[in-house]
């Protein structure tokens, strides 16, 4: 009955069968694509005049999905028919379902997350829809979160969800964060993503690209409507020696995405970004840096995290600029109370990268 359903290469055991229930061993298809060690279902005589179970639990499943712009396919199991007709309202045949170490393994175009899952989901007879209840523990080479998820899922192009992180560490090619939590919310509507939000904060965050470390905490803000995303980002460096806000704006994020930024960096005599910039680090004073960048990521881009500065560049064409202003700056080797600003442009195009320096810096010295 699986193999004429389009399932390949199924076996399983059944383990027990009789008025109260079933349960079933080692199910697998596909070879080994999709493997579940148990599975216990409930029922009794008056479900099955209802057609309804009880209660389904599986238990240590092994699943294989690939994310990518054709959708998601779980491995082992016959690719879903596209189809263009209204989904249908979402009514499992099961009062509750429970979940006992499922794992999962995503292959996306940013890498492989290995997850394992743990929940339940809900569903009252003759009310379209289930609500779900999961635990998840992931990570990949980018880090690893823990947390949950909380849904309201009408059927499968209306839903409600939010994500939760309790604990998480992500480590990118030139930052690392410590301690992440937050949430995100998502609210999908025939089939679209009506709306989405984002909160997260690190107690901990870190970056090192010169050898030199620059450690704090930060916090990060989103929301995303149709046709348009909004970023804002916060970090500061411990003590508040330096402080950065960005403001980014994505428009068309699915389909031609390009963004405009706008962003601020504080700096004090006691931040490591000057060591981190070569620079020796003045002894009084204060320097904020203005930022605007508007620009296109390359379209292979979008999908993958870049792995050096060389690749990032590559992947982006865009222009940023920056000023710089001084206020009563005390520099060894350059003088006391310095004020004045400065300008320059980085054009970034065909993986070249052009600095200009328009008009004139204007400085005076006590």
């Amino acid at each position: 009955m699986l193999e004429d359903s389009g399932f390949t290469q199924p076996r399983l055991t059944v383990t027990r069968l009789d008025w109260q229930g079933l349960e079933i061993a080692d199910l697998a298809v596909g070879g080994d694509a999709l493997t579940v060690g148990q599975i216990q279902v409930s029922y009794g005589v008056s479900y099955l005049l209802l057609a309804r179970l009880r209660q389904v639990e599986i238990q240590h499943a092994r699943i294989g999905i690939t994310l990518g712009a054709d959708g998601i396919s779980i491995d082992g199991l016959p690719p879903a028919e596209p189809s263009d007709e209204a989904a249908a309202p979402l009514s499992l045949p099961v009062d509750t379902l429970l979940l006992r170490d499922i794992r999962v393994a995503a292959a996306t175009p940013a890498g492989t997350i290995d997850a394992t899952i743990e929940g339940r989901a809900e569903s009252a007879r003759g009310v379209p829809g289930l609500t779900a209840n999961l635990a998840y523990v992931a990570e990949s080479g980018h880090g690893a979160a823990a947390g949950g998820l909380s849904a309201k899922v009408q059927d499968a192009r209306n839903l409600e969800a939010t994500l939760t992180v309790d604990r998480g560490d992500l480590a990118a090619p030139f930052a690392t964060a410590k301690g992440l939590n937050g949430y995100a919310d998502i609210l999908l509507r025939q089939g679209r993503v009506a709306v989405a939000s984002l909160e997260l904060a690190a107690a901990g965050a870190a970056t090192d690209t010169t050898g030199s470390n620059l450690s704090g905490s930060f916090t990060a803000t989103g929301i995303y409507e149709p046709g348009q995303a909004q970023l804002n980002l916060n970090l500061a460096e411990a003590d508040s020696a330096a402080r950065v806000e960005l403001d980014m704006t994505i428009d068309r994020p699915l389909t031609a995405p390009s963004w405009q930024l706008d962003g601020q960096v504080a700096l004090s005599p006691a931040t490591a970004l000057w060591a981190s910039l070569g620079l020796p680090a003045p002894t009084a004073g204060h320097a904020r840096l203005t930022l605007h960048s508007d620009g296109t990521p390359a379209t292979a881009a979008a999908a993958k995290l870049p792995e050096s500065l060389a690749e990032a560049l590559s992947a982006i064409t865009g222009t940023l600029t920056a000023q710089l202003d001084l206020d009563g700056v005390d520099h060894p080797g350059i003088g006391r109370g310095l004020d004045g600003e400065m300008a320059a442009t980085l054009a970034v195009a065909d993986g070249r990268a052009t600095l200009n320096l328009p008009g004139e810096a204007r400085f005076s010295l006590d």
